[in-house]
């Protein structure tokens, strides 16, 4: 039972850096995630010349005042409004340690995969396979299809992302309940996994 709380976690982690390289690597250009700016070299002089820092900007913003409010409102209405991440320092977007640093983060997205089997102990492998899948689209229906509706991201960004999103909590839902052990019941009727 232990190996399986250590290799269903590994196994996860490499299926979802497997679909990531798959998407991000070859897929995302061609479904139009993300959009080049018609003069993007420019706009990046303005941020530099402009020192300014790295961070997530919110145009308008802020509205801590009534007449902040106001113009922030009007500027919604009128246009243009809009995010921006930006990063002033170059990041190596290959380097070992960003992907050592994403291979520690899918392991955790699996380990916790892992837990929410072993909370819900589903009495079949496709029923493990399945709470795996809602529980990672219920943090994709809050988070990503909530970008279009409260930060107004076009669907286009965010319809690819969900893609990706959804995809991966298959994959997920789908190796961890193939390696977790399949639930049997006991005389009282308890979800019990074997080797317990």
């Amino acid at each position: 039972m232990i190996r399986k709380w250590i290799l269903a976690p590994l196994c996860g982690m490499l299926v979802l850096v497997a679909w990531g390289i798959l998407f991000w690597g070859l897929l995302a250009g061609s479904l139009g995630t993300f959009h080049r700016l018609p003069d993007d070299r420019a706009v990046t002089d303005v941020l530099t010349r402009s020192g300014t820092q790295t961070g997530t900007y919110f145009m308008p913003w802020p509205r801590r005042t009534a007449a902040e409010s106001a113009a922030f409102e009007d500027q919604h209405k009128r246009g243009p409004f809009y995010r921006l991440s930006y990063v002033r320092e170059g990041i190596d977007p290959s380097s070992p340690q960003k992907l050592a640093i994403g291979c520690l983060h899918y392991l955790s997205v699996a380990s916790l995969g892992v837990l929410l089997l072993w909370l819900a102990r589903p009495s079949t492998r496709i029923g493990g396979g399945a709470v795996v899948f809602v529980g990672g689209l219920l943090g994709s229906n809050l988070i990503t299809a909530g970008d279009p509706i409260w930060f107004h991201l076009p669907w286009d960004y965010s319809g690819s992302v969900l893609l990706y999103e959804s995809v991966a909590w298959l994959l997920l839902g789908a190796t961890l309940s193939a390696i977790w052990p399949k639930p049997t019941f006991d005389p009282l009727g308890k979800a019990v996994p074997i080797g317990q």
